[in-house]
């Protein structure tokens, strides 16, 4: 997975955990359920796609007076404000 520098994978640890390494083989987790490890890699991707989805949201809901688009902006920067620990 990849999103601007950032790029996560998955390794498999031979047994029910997966592990998460950086591009430089670093961990960044380990999961103990090895189906949860492609979620957790493609955080940074699903981060910089909310990004990008709030700023069109609220582009979109300002020029058009649409409550609900400025609604789904406040639900992703909650949700990216809990992603960054905010």
């Amino acid at each position: 997975m990849k999103a601007g520098d950032t790029e996560w994978s998955v390794m498999s640890t031979g047994n029910h955990q997966g592990l998460v390494v950086d591009q430089d083989g670093k961990n960044i987790a380990v999961v103990y359920d090895k189906k949860d490890a492609p979620l957790l890699a493609a955080a940074p991707d699903l981060l910089e796609a909310l990004e990008a989805a709030s700023s069109w949201c609220r582009e979109y809901g300002v020029q058009n007076n649409d409550e609900g688009a400025m609604g789904l902006v406040t639900q992703i920067d909650a949700a990216i404000a809990e992603a960054k620990g905010e």
